[in-house]
């Protein structure tokens, strides 16, 4: 193999796995909205990941807001599994920050050494949240990867109305939702 040929597969495994990341932070904005939880003010993909910000620190009034946080959770490995192909185990390395965050949440609804039913029950919400929710994930995915950042509620709310074909693509990421 050639070193240019070496180099373009190169780029293409960099361009699968940011995109990748960029479903299963997709997927994370999706439940957050589906499940009326406070959308991210910014979500970034990039060739090591992806993170979203919550606009503050999450504050629960009840168990049932918690869940909805452990579904959100779990959504984003859930996305990575059914709309992006990740492997299972890939996907749940690539989702440990986030399962471990959802044990502490279970934890707290629950107690400790308890949280693997609350785990179990959110990973089945999340997975039929994107089986529901796919072509929006998919969507506001492509914005994400193209763009690298959406920055802003108002930005991050856009682009998921367009995502779920409720509003035209925002004007400053129209090239990006143009891309096949």
């Amino acid at each position: 193999m050639n070193l240019s040929a070496a180099l373009a597969k190169a780029r293409h495994a960099r361009a699968v796995e940011r995109r990748a990341y960029a479903i299963h932070e997709a997927g994370h904005v999706v439940a957050d909205d589906v499940l009326g939880q406070p959308l991210p003010t910014r979500v970034t993909v990039h060739p090591a990941g992806g993170s979203t910000c919550s606009p503050g620190p999450r504050l629960f009034d009840s168990d049932r807001d918690r869940f909805a946080a452990c579904v959100s959770l779990a959504a984003g490995y859930a996305a990575s599994r059914l709309v992006a192909g990740v492997p299972e185990d890939r996907a749940r390395a690539e989702a440990a920050a986030d399962f471990a965050q959802l044990r502490r949440f279970a934890a707290a609804m629950v107690g400790a050494g308890n949280e693997a039913t609350v785990e179990a029950e959110a990973l089945r919400e999340a997975e039929a949240l994107v089986r529901a929710n796919g072509k929006a994930i998919e969507r506001f995915a492509r914005v994400l990867d193209g763009a690298g950042m959406i920055e802003g509620g108002r930005r991050v709310e856009a682009v998921l109305r367009w995502a779920k074909g409720e509003a035209p693509p925002p004007k400053e990421f129209v090239g990006l939702t143009l891309r096949p």
